[in-house]
Parts: C-alpha cells; sequence; structure tokens
C-alpha cells in the first residue's frame, strides 16, 4: 500500500472516531455537561485531522510531480534514441561521402575544383593562358581534340585529357597486397598505353605539332614504367594532371623555336638519331650554342696560353678580356637566350650586352697579340699571312677611320633589325649565330677607333667624340623607331610576348627604350671621357716639350 492509501485509511479512522465523541457528547448533554477530558481531546482529534489533510495533499503533489518526471524522462529516453539513430545515419553518409572523395581523388589532380571531372581541370588551368592561345574542340583526322595551343604559325599543339578508366584506379587505390598492386598497376598502365595511342592518331604535319600531349591522372601517372617510351615513339608526351601547365608551356616554346613548318627538321633544324637507340639530337638547334661556347672557350684558352708567354703582363687588360667573354657567355649562354626567342626586348637585351658591354671591354683588354702569342706557330704564320694581305690590299687603313667605322656599324645594326632579316635570323640557326657575330665585331671596330691611340691629338680626340655620338644618335634614332611605332613590326614571335603579360606592340616599344636610354648614356660617357682623356694626354704633353728643347706647337703636330 502506499503512502496515499495510509493516510486515506488514518484519516477515517480518525473521522470515526471523531463521529463517536460527537455522539457520545450529544448523547450526554442533556442530561450533565461535558466534561473538561472530552472537550480536549476533541480539539486535539481536529488538530490531527488538519494534520492528515495536509499530509495527504502533499502526497498528492509528490505522486503528481513523480509521475510528471517519470514522463519526461520517458520523452528525453525517446530523444536520446534519435539522436543515436541519426548519428548512425550520419556516419553512414559520411562513409559514403568519403568514398566518394577518395574515388575522386584517385583521378583528380587536385586543386580549387574538387569534384570536377580531370578534364575540367585542366581546363581551368589552361583558361589562365592568354587569349587566343588556347584553342578547344578541333578537328584532325576526323576527330575531335579537346585542346591545343596555338603556335604562331597557325599549326595546333594537341592536348587530351579524357580518362574513362575509374574502375582500373580504383581497383589501384583498393589493392593492398603487393602482388596484386603489381597487377593493377599493369592494368592501369595498358589503359594509358592505349590512350596514347589514340591520341597519336591527332597528329597531322598539316594541322598540329610533331609531338602531342596526354594528360593523366597522378595516381595513373605515378605507375607507368614502359608506357613513357612507347607514347614517345609514337610522337606522344604523358605528364600528370599537376604538372600539365608548366610541361604545356614548355613544349609550346620548344616547338614554336624548333618546329616552324610541320615538323622538326624544317627550318634547318634536323633531327638525327644519336649512337643510342631512342636518343635524338637537333643539329642546327645545338650547333649555335656549340658554336658559341666552342668559340669563348678556344679564345680564352688561347688568351690563358698568350699571357704566360708574353713578358709585358698587364692586370688590367686580362681583367678587361674576362668580362668581356662573360659578357658574351650572359648574352649567348644563359637563360636570356631563351627568352629572346619569345620577347623581341629579350633579343635586344641581348644586342646591347654585345654592342655596349661585350665589346669596349675586349677592345680594351687588347687581346689580339696576347692571343696569337698563345696559338701553335703553324696558326700564327697563318695570322701573320692574312694580316699583311689586308694590310696590303689597304683594308685595315681604311676601317680605321671614324667615318668608315660608323658606317659599317650603322649598316649592321639597321640591317639585322629590318623585320625580314630579323625573322630570318630568328628562324635559322646560321643567320643568327651571323647575326650577333657580326654585331659584336662591327661594335669592336667602332670601339677600337674610338679608344684608338689617334685621339691624343685634338683632331683625333675631336674625330674618336664625334663617332661615339654619331652612334648614340643612330642607335636612338632607332630605338625611337621601334618606341613610335603604331603598330608590331616584328610577327616572328608570335603569343611569346603574351606569355609574358605583354601585347607585341608593349614588348617593342620596352625594345626601343632599351635601345635607345641605356647605349646612348654609354656612348656620351665614352665620349666625354675621350675628351678629358687627350685634353690629359695633351697638357702632358705641353710640360714635357721645353725640357725636349721642342716647341709645344711640334709637339701638338
Amino acid at each position: 500500500m502506499t503512502d496515499l492509501g495510509y493516510a486515506i485509511v488514518g484519516a477515517a479512522a480518525g473521522l470515526a472516531v471523531g463521529a463517536v465523541l460527537m455522539a457520545a457528547r450529544r448523547g450526554g448533554s442533556h442530561g450533565s455537561q461535558d466534561p473538561p477530558g472530552a472537550t480536549r481531546l476533541e480539539a486535539r482529534l481536529e488538530v490531527q485531522a488538519a494534520d492528515l489533510r495536509r499530509l495527504a495533499d502533499a502526497v498528492g503533489v509528490r505522486d503528481t510531480l513523480a509521475e510528471r518526471l517519470h514522463e519526461e524522462m520517458a520523452g528525453a529516453r525517446r530523444a536520446l534514441h534519435e539522436l543515436s539513430i541519426r548519428d548512425q545515419e550520419r556516419r553512414e553518409k559520411d562513409r559514403e561521402a568519403w568514398s566518394v572523395v577518395r574515388r575522386l581523388s584517385t583521378v583528380l589532380a587536385g586543386g580549387s575544383a574538387q569534384g570536377r571531372a580531370g578534364e575540367n581541370v585542366l581546363r581551368q588551368h589552361l583558361a589562365q593562358l592568354p587569349p587566343g592561345i588556347l584553342v578547344t574542340d578541333f578537328k584532325v583526322n576526323g576527330k575531335v581534340v579537346e585542346f591545343g595551343l596555338l603556335l604562331p604559325d597557325g599549326r595546333r599543339l594537341p592536348v587530351d585529357s579524357k580518362w574513362s578508366a575509374l574502375a582500373e584506379l580504383e581497383a589501384l587505390e583498393a589493392a593492398e597486397d603487393p602482388g596484386e598492386l603489381d597487377v593493377r598497376a599493369r592494368d592501369v598502365e595498358r589503359v594509358v598505353a592505349h590512350r596514347a595511342r589514340e591520341v597519336a592518331q591527332y597528329l597531322d604535319p598539316a594541322l598540329t605539332a610533331p609531338v602531342a600531349v596526354a594528360a593523366v591522372p597522378d595516381a595513373a601517372y605515378q605507375v607507368l614504367k614502359r608506357a613513357h617510351a612507347d607514347a614517345f615513339s609514337r610522337g606522344v608526351v604523358i605528364v600528370p594532371y599537376s604538372t600539365a601547365l608548366p610541361v604545356l608551356l614548355f613544349l609550346y616554346s620548344l616547338v614554336a623555336r624548333f618546329g616552324d613548318a610541320g615538323d622538326v627538321q624544317a627550318n634547318g633544324f634536323q633531327v638525327v638519331e644519336d649512337d643510342r637507340t631512342g636518343d635524338t639530337l637537333t643539329e642546327s638547334g645545338a650547333s649555335y650554342m656549340g658554336f658559341a661556347a666552342s668559340a669563348l672557350l678556344a679564345s680564352a684558352l688561347a688568351y690563358a696560353r698568350g699571357y704566360r708567354r708574353v713578358r709585358r703582363r698587364s692586370a688590367v687588360r686580362a681583367a678587361a678580356f674576362a668580362g668581356g667573354v662573360l659578357a658574351v657567355a650572359a648574352a649567348l649562354l644563359t637563360p636570356l637566350d631563351g627568352a629572346a626567342d619569345a620577347l623581341f626586348s629579350a633579343h635586344m637585351v641581348q644586342h646591347l650586352v654585345l654592342m655596349v658591354v661585350a665589346a669596349p671591354l675586349l677592345v680594351v683588354s687588347r687581346p689580339v697579340t696576347t692571343m696569337l702569342t698563345g696559338l701553335p706557330a703553324w696558326a700564327r704564320r697563318t695570322a701573320a699571312r692574312v694580316r699583311a694581305a689586308v694590310a696590303a690590299a689597304g683594308l685595315a687603313r681604311a676601317l680605321r677611320r671614324p667615318m668608315v667605322a660608323w658606317i659599317v656599324l650603322t649598316i649592321t645594326l639597321w640591317a639585322w633589325h629590318t623585320p625580314s632579316l630579323y625573322t630570318v635570323a630568328l628562324q635559322h640557326s646560321a643567320a643568327h649565330a651571323l647575326e650577333h657575330a657580326s654585331l659584336l665585331l662591327a661594335s669592336a671596330l667602332a670601339w677600337s677607333v674610338a679608344l684608338s691611340r689617334g685621339r691624343a691629338s685634338a683632331l683625333g680626340a675631336l674625330g674618336c667624340a664625334l663617332l661615339l655620338v654619331a652612334s648614340a644618335v643612330q642607335g636612338g634614332l632607332l630605338g625611337a623607331v621601334l618606341l613610335f611605332a603604331g603598330t608590331a613590326l616584328y610577327p616572328v614571335h608570335g603569343h611569346g610576348p603574351a606569355l609574358w603579360g605583354l601585347t607585341p606592340l608593349e614588348d617593342q616599344q620596352l625594345a626601343g627604350a632599351l635601345m635607345w636610354i641605356p647605349p646612348s648614356v654609354v656612348y656620351l660617357g665614352a665620349a666625354a671621357g675621350v675628351f678629358i682623356g687627350s685634353f690629359r694626354a695633351m697638357d702632358r704633353a705641353t710640360d714635357v716639350a721645353p725640357r725636349d728643347g721642342r716647341t709645344q706647337t711640334g709637339v701638338v703636330a
């Protein structure tokens, strides 16, 4: 029995006792008065009855609260159960989402485009290229090529990035046993080799470059072994999605330079087989760099050998010769030469280094006698005969005149910067080498005349200074023509300037500013130096004249 039942029973008993007492009181009221003890008992019973009623009310409230609490606890248990179910559902969804992410990460190259196919990832990267270079969905041999880079001659560099063998990559990702992993890797490699054969069908000498690019998922690229050689033999280069863009830009610059007429055998760039199977060498492409390096090395060796043999040595001249050789090497054998294929302004920097840095340093070093001393005896005899024949013909004396030297320099500089000859020089290795050699020799001739000993007289100094000033004027005039031309005059660079964020006209204007300002500063500074040096020499000669018993006029004459 509950507390409420006990309270009800107690209340009923109290009421019954109270009723009995009340009846007894009424029965005895007719005969005599109530005794004092009965009155007190009646009061106590009333108090107890009131207490019992309050206790019954409190017990009822407590049971109500207990029932309400029980209901709330049951609701909480139901809510926790629902939360547990939802948590399990969330975990299942997370596992499914993670599985999807792993599958996508197997195919994607990463980056900001999560959730897109590899083709769209590559499309996003290629969209960063300058306008006009990227072409899409063009046909070659009846097949649609996804992407292509437009070359300066109108041909395309095909690029394919389709990948449909998702199951093979998933199996490769799930493989844990080394034997199974090797089997799955071979499956992926077979798919890549088949894809490379399909991409090779995009090649057409009349429409495309001699190579094509097949972009594959990084996970597939990492397990490739023999597929590279097989694809390369078909003219296809396999690259991963993550590094496809820099490889494409490299191939673009390479093909633009060495493949301007349908294949890499055009324009004198003939590919020949090496002694080792599969290796190739670009004869004319390598000859330009090889010729420059060989000429510099031979000159340095001859000078070093002759320097040890001569009696009168000059450390200043030796340092000037070393500086001149290093300047030529910086212009022709550094990345500057590669940038010159894409930028007219970079090509102009090469010319300036040769003309106003290397040439004066080599002239100051006076290397001819030292280099001849370092040559074998038969070579010295041959050089002596050639020198005698040139002197007998009067050619050397004519070239030593300031006007003749200036004319030779002007004709050489302006001729090589006509658009037609400039295009020939950029497209043919032999012409390119001739261009740089002639500019260096013509500048060396002008500097040798300007810095010759004939400037010790006032007239000679004036002629040498005018030669330098005139050189600055004609170079500045050429720079002004390039700077203020309204159109680009050298289209041979194609989209090269765009790769550097420039338009062809901006590239040409930058080249004009380079041709105008730096050489003018050098030439005018040298002219001032010639004047000052000549006047000092004449002053010293005037001071010495009275001691020798000669007149000042005779010394100057």
